[in-house]
């Protein structure tokens, strides 16, 4: 009986739900009826088609039935007019409603024979819509497959010399890479889109580029770069007035959190994101945050609060009818009931959520995950069987998808041997003919021979008569030689007295030529001891630049050595000291146990801030000032306005791009970390400001609260604190002045003057 009362229940609560989502689609409903009422009347083609394109959009998402007869009508009366780029994008739409009715097979013909005409077209703007709906049909079927796609489209883009279009590309090829787990092409392209609009000029546009980076350094459990690429993408995007993109990175700054710690600060973003997308009345987004709220509240075992945010998410899921969110939301909320133990509760919620998706078609992957769950229910009640039940069916499901794609990797190797046993086919049928040609060539050849042999024969008999005849010649030929070599010998006389005059010349030329080379050999050497001493000089100067460079990091090395063992060394001694104690407690079975671990974890927790701050005073990236600055808002955000106090940022425009020395950067941080810290604690203000000013010698750094104040008296003892000594140092060590002004009632005013 009780079980059917809370059936009846969640029946209710869902039909609620889906009562308010009717009112929605009504006014929606409305606009796409004043179009329907539009294309009743007569109109020119080129008229028709816009409307006819504009209802197969209105109607994508929610009708795709409709959606596709309103494209195929545009396609239709595109071709009949001859207008041969509204057939494209009619043809793009068409692909699209079928790839939402999840008639992915034949929304796959109709993208590529888009992409064809588009092609066929020389149209780059149309060849990009039709890569880009292909790659939204390849992300439900294979990832892999979308990547050649979108490699194409930026190719493709790149022609159109449009920076955002080629940036966005980038970030989706990233998304892509992220999906298949690849993280450092993925970060590789999402660093080529930020790149592509920081170079264009466009600084302001790069809030999703960042988004999309922090994103993957979260998932590379860099959490302190993520959580510094977030906070400039929140101004950035505030700047642009992109709200969507702003709640986007409150929500994922709570992402970053939750897994970072504190919870608390987590709780705080995704309450900011929340109230951002309930001011904007974006019902659909509030989803995220609902669910994360849920997921924490659960990791701190506040199951109420958890319930209450999934039940929250899951009436707005109805009322936006996003379908493929219900049953993955019902099914967290089953996880809490599991949590609790209220297994009837927990198998009640997964029935709801397997109905649901069998009405609304959802994907057999999220049933898949609804049959796990209610095994895993029964399998904690003891219901062996039902357990085996459930098992079977999330089996079957799994291998019906796993079988799907394996047929289709047959049907591709299939595909593939049957090609390459042609190509193979038709290589044997060259090979064959250039046999025959060969045989051929030789036959040819014999022939030829035997010609040549017969005109060699004729030959022979015309030499021996031509013998005759030179035998004759020769005796003529004899008697003329005799009276040659009289004149030879007359000859012979004149040339000797030549060849004397030739001797002469030549000894003289030898002469000039060894001097000659004498002059080149002085050169060479006097070049080859040239190139010695600037090797040498180079050398010297090589070493001395180490050397300097050597010492530059032992200097750097030595401050780090020294931070770590005044403030990292002695926060884990304390570790130490407080974890003996709490053995010797435990023991003995103390009372206080509980305060000394909470101590133990407070001095965890500021060993991990110290090296934190270590590690991001190190990276070259944070020299400009500004970065300083975003580092200061998120302390502050952690340390201030958790707790309520108002914290007022404010750089002057010349600043933002001043770059700071390691030095400089790190006690500049640490002054103001040290002032915020002794503001939250002792000030009981309700606002700090930060400022930062160019000044004509140099930067000004002030920090001031409206708190209850110091007394002289109580300024001088606070000289003598380690905290106060502490900032005087730092500020010491980077050559800078520090002040402190304040008066009981009047707060109190850090100044730090930087040459």
């Amino acid at each position: 009986m009780r079980l059917g009362v809370k059936i009846f229940v969640l029946q209710i609560f869902v039909l609620q739900a889906l009562l308010v989502s009717y009112q929605d689609v009504l006014a929606q409903k409305a606009n796409l009826d004043s179009l329907e009422t539009v294309l009743k009347d007569p109109h020119p083609d080129t008229a028709r088609i816009k409307v006819l394109q504009k209802l197969a959009l209105g109607y994508l998402s929610k009708e795709p039935v409709k959606s596709l007869r309103y494209s195929d009508e545009a396609k239709t009366l595109s071709q009949k007019t001859g207008n041969r780029k509204a057939t494209t994008s009619s043809l793009q739409l068409m692909a699209r409603a079928l790839r939402a009715d999840h008639k992915d097979s034949l929304a796959l013909v109709i993208a590529d024979r888009s992409l064809i005409l588009a092609k066929e077209l020389g149209d780059p703007l149309e060849i990009s819509g039709s890569l880009g709906v292909l790659n939204s049909i390849y992300e439900s079927q294979d990832i892999q497959k979308c990547i050649p796609v979108l490699e194409e489209k930026i190719r493709v883009d790149k022609k159109l010399n449009d920076p955002i279009r080629l940036s966005t590309d980038y970030q989706v090829l990233g998304d892509k890479f992220r999906m298949q787990g690849k993280n450092d092409l993925a970060l590789e392209n999402f660093t080529i889109g930020y790149n592509i609009l920081i170079k264009a000029g466009m600084r302001e546009k790069t809030g999703r580029c960042l988004q999309g980076m922090a994103g993957q350094n979260y998932i590379m459990t860099q959490y302190e770069t993520a959580v510094s690429m977030l906070s400039e993408a929140i101004q950035l995007n505030k700047s642009q007035k992109d709200w969507n993109a702003v709640g986007d990175n409150y929500n994922l700054m709570g992402i970053v959190y939750r897994r970072k710690g504190p919870q608390d600060s987590a709780i705080y973003w995704y309450n900011q994101c929340l109230e951002l997308f309930t001011q904007r009345n974006e019902r659909a987004r509030k989803v995220y945050p609902l669910n994360n709220l849920g997921n924490i509240y659960q990791d701190m075992k506040q199951f109420e609060k958890a319930i209450e945010y999934r039940r929250k998410s899951i009436a707005v899921c109805m009322e936006t009818n996003q379908k493929n969110q219900i049953g993955g939301t019902l099914n967290s909320l089953a996880l809490t009931y599991l949590d609790m133990k209220e297994y009837d509760k927990a198998l009640l919620t997964i029935d709801s959520a397997y109905n649901i998706n069998k009405a609304f078609g959802a994907e057999w992957e999220t049933r898949r995950l609804l049959f796990q769950t209610k095994a895993k229910v029964y399998e904690i009640q003891g219901k062996t069987d039902s357990s085996l039940f459930y098992f079977k069916k999330y089996i079957d499901i799994r291998d019906s998808i796993y079988g799907k794609e394996s047929t289709e990797k047959m049907m591709k190797l299939k595909i593939q041997l049957e090609t390459q046993q042609k190509e193979d086919q038709i290589l044997f049928l060259k090979k064959d003919n250039e046999i025959k040609s060969q045989l051929s060539g030789k036959q040819s050849l014999l022939l030829q021979n035997a010609a040549l042999r017969e005109e060699k024969s004729k030959s022979e008999m015309a030499l021996l008569s031509q013998t005759v005849k030179l035998e004759k010649a020769k005796s003529i030929h004899n008697q003329w030689e005799l009276q040659i070599q009289k004149l030879k010998g007359q000859v012979s006389q004149n040339k000797l007295a030549s060849l004397s005059q030739k001797q002469r010349l030549m000894e003289k030329e030898k002469l000039l030529n060894q001097s000659e080379v004498k002059e080149r050999i002085l050169e060479r050497n006097l070049l080859i001891i040239g190139s010695v001493l600037l090797g040498a000089l180079a050398i010297l100067i090589f070493f001395r630049i180490r050397i300097f460079n050597q010492k530059a990091r032992i200097q750097t090395l030595t401050r780090i050595s020294r931070d770590l063992h005044d403030n990292v060394g002695s926060t884990l001694g304390s570790i130490t000291m407080y974890s003996e104690m709490a053995k010797t407690m435990r023991r003995s079975g103390s009372e206080k146990l509980e305060e000394v671990l909470g101590k133990i974890e407070e001095n965890s927790r500021e060993s991990v801030d110290m090296m934190a701050d270590i590690v991001w005073s190190l990276n070259p990236i944070n020299e400009p000032l500004e970065k300083l600055m975003l580092r200061l808002q998120n302390y502050a955000a952690d340390v201030l306005q958790t707790k309520g106090v108002a914290v007022h940022f404010e750089m002057d425009e010349k600043l933002e791009s001043h770059k700071t020395s390691l030095e400089e950067r790190t006690n500049l941080f640490l002054i103001a970390k040290e002032t915020l810290f002794n503001a939250s604690k002792y000030s009981l203000g309700s606002a700090v400001s930060i400022r930062f000013q160019k000044i004509s010698n140099g930067l000004l750094m002030t920090i001031e609260d409206n708190g209850q104040g110091f007394s002289d008296r109580e300024i001088g003892m606070l000289h003598n604190g380690n905290g106060i000594r502490n900032m005087k140092m730092r500020a010491k060590e980077i050559k800078a002045e520090l002040t402190i002004n304040s008066t009981p009632g009047n707060g109190t005013r850090i100044t730090v003057q930087l040459a």
